[in-house]
Order: structure tokens, then sequence, then C-alpha cells
């Protein structure tokens, strides 16, 4: 994934058609053009290459030097999608993963106590405000300071929260949700953060349901 910053990420292979005898130690320049079409989705992503060939593989030279070369673009962006804006480039404060899921799937959602300052980063206990939103635009709030909501310590300051959607809102059967409007608070309830660490009406992280 290079220094992208969210591991959801795949890789598109091309094989030339034609066939190319190259002695070691030669030097070519070589012109590539790659046409891929988008996903749906807003992005903002760093792009990685890898060139080799079929007969060496990941592999290290007679001279020293590797079969093969990798290297990954400054941050591109894709805009006019749909939805929220994915950015596997900056640092974020909370996401979720998978990038890309329904809600009966699992989610993980992290918050990176460390990534920036906020009234949080001295907590040691955090929890989860969140409102879902269905598809026809009820609202099913759970903001409580419970055993239910509360994130679970990880490595380098982040905290991560594990759950199903469907069971963690209680939506009711012929209902889909849309999305998750949440906040980040802590033990008490008396610092809630939200996009962009902001606690003063601060406005929410938003995680978009889609899976295509």
């Amino acid at each position: 994934m290079g220094t992208n910053l969210i591991d959801d990420l795949e890789w598109i292979v091309f094989q030339s058609v034609n066939s190319y005898n190259v002695n070691e130690n030669t030097k070519l320049a070589v012109t590539v053009t790659i046409r891929s079409k988008t996903g749906s989705e807003n992005m903002l992503v760093k792009l990685g290459f890898f060139s080799g060939n079929s007969a060496d593989g990941f592999a290290i030279g007679l001279n020293g030097r590797p079969t093969y070369a990798s290297a990954f673009s400054s941050c591109f962006e894709v805009t006019g999608g749909d939805g929220d804006l994915v950015d596997f480039c900056n640092p974020q404060l909370a996401f979720v993963e998978p990038a890309k899921a329904t809600d009966n799937d699992i989610i993980t959602l992290t918050f990176d106590n460390g990534v920036i300052s906020t009234p949080l980063e001295n907590e040691p206990n955090i929890y989860l405000c969140a409102t879902a939103v269905t598809t026809d635009g009820d609202r099913i709030e759970v903001c409580e300071q419970t055993a239910k909501t509360k994130f679970r310590a990880s490595n380098g300051g982040r905290f991560r929260s594990d759950f199903w959607p469907r069971g963690f809102f209680n939506v009711p059967a012929g209902k889909t949700l849309a999305k998750i409007e949440y906040y980040v608070t802590n033990a008490d309830g008396t610092i809630k953060i939200g996009y962009g660490g902001i606690s003063i009406n601060p406005e929410p992280f938003i995680y978009s349901f889609r899976c295509n």
C-alpha cells in the first residue's frame, strides 16, 4: 500500500501482448500508457505502479539489482463521484474499515487519538455517540457511555470499535441504513469530538454504506 494510510487497495494487472527479449544490463527507454476506469466514489489516493517480467518475477539479477521496479505517485484526486471523499493520503482522525460495506457487514471504527491535538488526547476511555440514517430518512441514535459504545485501546494511541451496524442500532426488519453520523466522547459525555477534531458545535464524522 506504499504510503497510503487506508488498507483497502487492490492491484490491477496488465500484461503485454507481445514478448520482448532483453539482455541483462541493457538500458531501455519505454513509454507505457495505462487507461483504467475509476470507481464511483470521490477519492484521494497515491497510485502505485509495479513493473516486472514473467521470466524473472521478484528476483535479484546477477548485478545485484532487482529485476523489477515499483513507485507511488503523489496524491491523485477523483472528483465528481458519489458519496463521501475516501482519503487514502492524509492522516485520519477517525475512519471506518472496510471502506465499502453494507449495513449487514461487521465494520471497524478507529479513532486515532494521536494524529492531531484534540480535547480527548489524554482521555483513557473513549466512547461512540452515533446516529444511523435509513434510506427512507429515519434516524436511530445510540449515544451513551456504556460497554456497548466503549472503544478498545489499540496501538499508538488508537482506539477501535468493531460492531455489526444492524444489531448495534437495532435496525427494524425492512429498513436499510444509508449512513452513520458519529462523534467520539469522553467517559461522561462532556467532551464530544467531530470532524476535524472540533469540539464546539462539531460536525459529525460520516460513513456512508456502499458495496460496489
